[in-house]
């Protein structure tokens, strides 16, 4: 199979805050600093976004009872065409243990 780009979604328990999160984040993976904003809908949760070497980098809050706190996921930029159509590369069991190792935060895969 010919993939046309990567994509990841990981799981991260974190009992501190978005933008706390967020620095340990960009410094294990050096990555730029995340901005926030504010979802127009109803429960306006904030996402953390960058971009980096052709990445869209989202951090989002999970409001629902879970294990698991975060979720921090990456797509290739310019690939909505082939996500639909699957053909991107998922690297989510490669991330997992990035994050866990690099930045020290729990992460899983669900």
């Amino acid at each position: 199979m010919k993939y046309n780009g990567a994509n990841a979604k990981i799981y991260l328990k974190f009992k501190g805050g978005i933008e706390d999160l967020s620095k340990i984040i960009s410094k294990g993976m050096i990555l730029p600093d995340f901005y926030f904003e504010t979802d127009i809908e109803f429960p306006h949760n904030i996402t953390g976004h960058c971009e980096a070497l052709g990445f869209s980098i989202w951090l989002n809050k999970l409001t629902d009872d879970n294990i698991f706190d975060y979720t921090l996921s990456i797509e290739t930029n310019m690939s909505l065409e082939y996500s639909y159509n699957n053909l991107l590369c998922d690297i989510s069991p490669w991330m997992v243990r990035y994050v866990s190792e690099i930045c020290e935060i729990e992460a899983a895969l669900m």
